[in-house]
């Protein structure tokens, strides 16, 4: 008798410790990593899932109920691109692809002169720093897309950029845009939507030209374009939504920043401007394509 009392003792102790760690696992895995500016409170693994797809001085101003609507999608694709542009009087000289550990690196704007020609400005080259970043979601309605560009270091040239998305076998609706620009931690948003003044829609996609705020306070500018999109034809495997941000690096009209086409060859792979004197004031950066299976 004693034999099987100290049996079951021990099996409720076993089971006690068990219980115990589990609850402590689980503890763990559910604690706070981040809060935003709402007062959310965002686990490490909600936190990374929702920075795949957005900046966190994005995700520091959704609600709860944008955050509960973006961590229950899917992400189907997803892509991030950096780009460094060394340029002159609005003449760019080099604009690469590099890492994500050099553009976070990047130190505010500098000038560098060049040895060989001091006089004035033309002596003196501008390095600015901007990352794209495209997305597709899953919902059980359909899909979303987005296209995030940070400028971590601002341009010199303020004028009409294009943010804009081309689509192949998708459509879409829903349209909306926003330009944040930033005085050290204060920000200020320009909304845009397909009533807006810049606002171009065609059969296959949709650009926004947006005249970056002309403010030499400003530290950083956060420009983002979105969309409701649904599969159009299904006699195909693959779909495709191609995004791309252009750069005016001399300034031109509102009517000349929308003169363009969205077609495959254009800046980015999405923007085709058939006068190429206004396509040249373009920086021309490179695009991304995004891939949703069709079932």
């Amino acid at each position: 008798m004693k034999k099987n009392m100290i049996q079951v003792m021990m099996l409720f102790l076993i089971v006690g410790v068990f219980l115990v760690s589990g609850y402590t696992v689980n503890a763990q895995s559910e604690e706070t990593y981040y809060v935003n500016n709402n007062g959310v409170a965002l686990t490490k693994a909600e936190f990374d899932k929702l920075s795949l797809v957005f900046h966190v001085r994005q995700i520091d101003n959704f609600t709860e109920n944008e955050i509960q609507k973006y961590l229950g999608s899917d992400i189907v694709d997803v892509k991030t691109v950096y780009y460094k542009t060394i340029s002159r009087d609005g003449v760019i000289f080099s604009e690469t692809e590099i890492s994500k550990e050099e553009f976070d690196n990047a130190q505010p704007n500098s000038y560098t002169c060049d040895e060989n020609t001091r006089s004035g400005d033309s002596g003196f080259f501008e390095t600015s720093y901007k990352r794209l970043t495209a997305a597709i979601l899953q919902y059980s309605y359909g899909f979303s897309f987005s296209n995030v560009l940070l400028w971590k270091i601002v341009p010199s040239t303020r004028s009409y950029d294009v943010i804009a998305f081309r689509t192949k076998h998708m459509d879409f609706y829903n349209v909306a845009g926003e330009q944040v620009y930033y005085v050290g931690n204060n920000s200020t948003s320009i909304n845009y939507n397909t009533n807006s003044a810049g606002y171009k829609g065609m059969s296959n996609g949709a650009g926004i030209s947006m005249n970056l705020k002309d403010d030499t306070n400003i530290t950083s500018f956060l420009m983002t374009q979105v969309a409701d999109m649904q599969i159009s034809d299904y006699n195909y495997t693959t779909a495709h939504v191609f995004a791309t941000y252009q750069h005016a690096q001399s300034s031109l009209t509102r009517a000349q920043s929308m003169s363009y086409t969205l077609q495959a060859g254009g800046l980015g792979d999405v923007l085709y401007y058939s006068n190429t004197s206004i396509r040249n004031k373009y920086d021309d950066m490179a695009g991304i394509m995004l891939s949703i299976p069709i079932p």
